[in-house]
């Protein structure tokens, strides 16, 4: 495939990564994404947000009529990497005036509880 820009790569390479995602949610994600579709709740999953062109962040959930970022966190997220990662994806989504729910459900990708 041949790309006009160098951001339309990073989109495709964006969107390949959240469709890997969607194909493989935590049982926490699997949930949530029930008791949408049954409360018939207007959520986007998986939602990317490309930043400076440079920087993409992927959320777990959102909520645009109440802008309103959802965050399922597993065993990752506790400390080390991904929590240094999440504090950074909190501060974008708050100067973007969104609100963000963590849930912390002490599950991984991909594994049973």
């Amino acid at each position: 495939m041949k790309f006009k820009t160098w951001d339309d790569q990073k989109r495709s390479i964006l969107s390949g990564y959240r469709r890997k995602l969607k194909k493989n949610p935590t049982q926490g994600e699997r949930n949530l994404v029930a008791l949408f579709m049954e409360f018939d709740i207007g959520a986007i999953f998986q939602k990317g947000w490309l930043i400076n062109g440079s920087t993409f962040y992927i959320s777990d959930f959102y909520l645009p009529f109440c802008k309103t970022v959802i965050e399922v966190d597993g065993q990752s997220h506790i400390n080390g990497k991904q929590k240094t990662i999440d504090l950074k994806k909190d501060k974008y989504y708050a100067m973007r005036g969104l609100k963000i729910l963590r849930l912390n459900i002490g599950q991984s990708r991909g594994k049973e509880n």
